[in-house]
């Protein structure tokens, strides 16, 4: 790969504001859904039929419902002239087609345009992930895995090059030649030479390098350390010379999920990897989970699950906040004990802080609703959970930089800890009191044999630096 010389950003000024915190639940369901940060300041979000703008404290300024129900948000752009750009995919199909929309907004988000492409297909195989971007030119280009209904063969990612004036499709290819073709990812090039292409498997991160006619240039295999899979993908340019991918992990020895980032240069060469890695909990992101409004630091989002991640047992959004070498500034983790929190992406703010998308329900069976949390430069978030009505709802998501599971447990207990709150110890009473067992904390996952403890209901403490970081308590059956 040619050493890129130049790099074009699109990177807001900075804004004096205080970063707010907030908490929404959106919607009783579960599907796709866009979010972008708006020139003034504020939130849109769009999902399925309704598009609602919220200001930085979570109050709704408007909210339309004027939308095609079959419909999914792909992604949010923003366009010169203070304009939007919001991409979609419908389920309807017409004969063997899917459906594309592109709708332009103005700054007050009004439809300025609006126009549907009709995608053929000729195989069976179905749609497994979609990304999309649009270009230094404003050309959207979005690509779409199909993979066999039995996931056996190769699997193919279509690719469609669209103008910017019309949005009608200029050019579309099919990469076929590769079985790891799926989950990809694309990203242009910082020096305006092409567009890399990426995915994983087993064996190692992989990267297409393309021409800007989308040929292929070239094809770079990322051996990385960890006895991972590739699950789920994100990547972005930090500067000239270097980007970052964001991944999903299976470890192949113990099958669980993990959370990994890692740093390439421009030959595709690994420059330094972390990940969350561990053998007793299960960490799995979704599609943008990766993303920052300047390099100087970098968020990445995931779900974290003590057990099998389809399992009914309750999940947490994890969210790590690292800097340019990818150090790990500060790790919190948001939920409870008896939900299932599931994060979709997250969005770097201007005021320092992020916006996580995700779904939050009370059981594996029960119905979704869509959520966004708001947290500040730090990591906190300690709102009640508003309506979209903005009535005020019993559920408060807490950011832990602690948690214990099974809980309830037995011979057993694992204490998982934020990197940032190592050297304190752990403190089990009874419920007169009395000191029961005590444990330094060295590592993010110490674990506690509670053999020796009768049956019944515990209160934790952890304490690091004479302060109390978290508390709660803890039944043994």
């Amino acid at each position: 790969m040619k050493k890129m010389l130049v790099v074009t950003l699109i990177l807001f000024a900075t804004i004096n504001i205080n970063a707010q915190t907030f908490s929404k639940k959106i919607y009783n369901d579960n599907g796709g859904s866009n979010f972008i940060e708006t020139y003034d300041n504020n939130y849109a979000f769009h999902y399925k039929d309704s598009l609602t703008i919220f200001d930085n404290h979570g109050n709704i300024l408007s909210q339309e419902k004027n939308y095609d129900n079959n419909c999914q948000p792909i992604d949010f752009f923003y366009l010169p002239n203070n304009k939007y750009l919001s991409i979609g995919i419908c389920d309807k199909l017409v004969g063997e087609s899917y459906t594309l929309w592109f709708r332009e907004y103005d700054e007050n988000f009004n439809i300025t345009k609006e126009e549907y492409e009709i995608l053929d297909y000729t195989d069976s195989r179905m749609i497994y992930t979609y990304d999309c971007i649009v270009n230094n030119n404003y050309e959207p280009i979005i690509i779409i895995d199909k993979i066999q209904q039995d996931f056996g063969g190769l699997d193919t990612t279509f690719l469609y090059h669209f103008s910017a004036e019309d949005y009608k499709l200029i050019f579309d290819t099919a990469y076929t030649d590769y079985l790891w073709m799926r989950q990809c990812v694309i990203t242009q090039i910082p020096d305006n030479s092409g567009y890399l292409l990426c995915s994983g498997d087993m064996n190692g991160l992989y990267h297409l390098e393309l021409s800007n006619n989308f040929d292929i240039k070239d094809t770079l295999i990322s051996p990385i350390n960890l006895p991972s899979y590739g699950l789920y993908w994100d990547f972005a340019f930090i500067d000239s010379n270097s980007y970052i991918m964001s991944a999903g992990l299976r470890n192949q020895v113990v099958g669980n999920d993990q959370i990994g980032v890692v740093k390439f240069n421009t030959n595709g060469e690994v420059l330094k990897e972390t990940s969350s890695a561990s053998n007793t909990d299960n960490r799995l992101p979704r599609r943008k989970c990766l993303s920052f409004v300047d390099s100087s630091y970098i968020y990445t989002a995931y779900s974290v699950s003590t057990i099998e991640y389809n399992s009914p047992a309750p999940t947490l959004i994890g969210v790590t906040k690292l800097d340019i070498d990818l150090n790990i500034i500060w790790e919190k983790f948001y939920g409870d004990s008896i939900n299932k929190y599931v994060s979709y992406n997250i969005n770097a703010t201007k005021d320092g802080g992020a916006v996580i998308i995700g779904v939050v329900r009370d059981n594996f069976d029960s119905p979704f609703f869509n959520i966004i949390i708001k947290i500040d430069s730090l990591g906190n978030n300690e709102e009640e959970f508003t309506g979209i009505d903005n009535s005020e709802t019993n559920s408060i998501i807490k950011s832990h930089e602690l948690i214990i599971y099974p809980n309830p447990g037995n011979e057993n207990m694992q204490v998982r800890t934020a990197v940032q709150q190592l050297g304190g110890v752990f403190y089990i009473y009874d419920i007169t009191g009395k000191l029961v067992l005590q444990h330094e904390v060295t590592s993010s996952i110490t674990q506690i044999n509670t053999s020796s403890l009768l049956s019944g209901t515990y209160i934790y403490k952890y304490i690091n630096n004479n302060e109390l970081i978290e508390n709660g308590k803890w039944v043994k059956e």
